[in-house]
């Protein structure tokens, strides 16, 4: 049950990583070549180029992110902590995306001569992209985070579960799901197999029988 909710979260951030990458490569085209904010263009760089990078980016930026735990959900985990091993993946995603291009080097401009000259990608682009990455990625992300805290803090989309064993160790755990009702868990009751616990109250939460009482 934890794991299927921390699945579905992770397929929630990976849907907003890949919205946040293909509209930061959107953004970055506008801002670079439409408005040419860094220097000015004659002619408009032929745009079926850029988007023969999008298959890269599709592939690279979820593997990278996978690989440094951006899908694993850590209960305690800073929002710090997962902007700083945001700001690493996505450069060296970005570094990645930097060595295809100097090496991926498709027909451009026809010579005089019918020889084509190699098609070279803008780095004030490539920069651009990387930094508007960043920033719509990590907004995407707390924005994810932030519904859908608020949707379990409300009591919404919770997933009742009874703890075995009303000892120390199932009290500890019942404190800490009630500590942390972001995860979207709230506990429905103790069963322990000490006739005297039933009835009683731990951690505000009722013993409600014995584990045979189960099903």
């Amino acid at each position: 049950m934890i794991r299927q909710r921390h699945r579905t979260t992770a397929l929630l951030c990976l849907a907003g990583d890949v919205a946040a990458t293909l509209l930061a490569f959107a953004a970055a085209w506008t801002l670079r070549f439409e408005l040419q904010i860094f220097a000015f263009e004659p002619h408009l760089p032929e745009l079926s180029r850029y988007l023969e990078l999008i298959p890269f980016l599709l592939v690279v930026w979820p593997l990278v992110f996978y690989f440094h735990g951006l899908y694993q959900v850590r209960r305690g985990r800073s929002q710090v902590d997962e902007i700083l091993t945001l700001v690493l993946a996505v450069l060296l995603a970005s570094l990645l995306l930097s060595v295809f291009t100097a090496f991926y080097r498709p027909p451009g401009l026809q010579r005089p001569d019918g020889t084509f000259e190699p098609f070279t990608y803008s780095r004030s682009f490539l920069g651009l992209f990387a930094l508007l990455n960043l920033g719509f990625v990590s907004a995407g992300r707390l924005a994810i985070r932030s519904v859908l805290r608020r949707r379990r803090l409300k009591g919404e989309n919770l997933q009742r579960i009874l703890i075995l064993g009303a000892g120390d160790l199932g009290r500890e755990l019942a404190e800490k799901l009630q500590d942390h009702r972001e995860l979207g868990f709230e506990v429905a009751g103790f069963l322990d197999d000490d006739p005297g616990k039933t009835g009683h109250h731990l951690a505000g939460v009722p013993v409600l029988g014995k584990l045979d009482h189960l099903e």
